[in-house]
């Protein structure tokens, strides 16, 4: 798949998938966003600052996220990150 294809929504959401599958644990969330922790993960969570559930893992206790759910919440911080950037010349 090249860029002319999709958009990087859809670029970033084929990249994980591709690598983690539909799922991903909470280790490769915090990888994948480049956050410090796996509590930086929960505490961003608890505050509201980041808008990703877990997925309800009936006998699991690890948290596992929906991998194109992560994958839109990257191409939001590329987006504001963007936004920034412009605002700011």
């Amino acid at each position: 798949m090249n860029s002319a294809d999709c958009n990087p929504a859809q670029e970033i959401k084929a990249t994980l998938l591709a690598r983690f599958g539909p799922l991903m644990n909470a280790k490769e969330v915090v990888s994948t966003l480049k956050l410090a922790s796996v509590d930086a993960l929960r505490m961003a969570r608890k505050r509201g600052t980041l808008k990703l559930a877990p997925l309800p893992v009936p006998g699991r206790r690890s948290l596992l996220f929906a991998t194109d759910q992560v994958a839109r919440v990257a191409h939001e911080f590329i987006q504001t990150a963007h936004h920034h950037e412009e605002s700011a010349m």
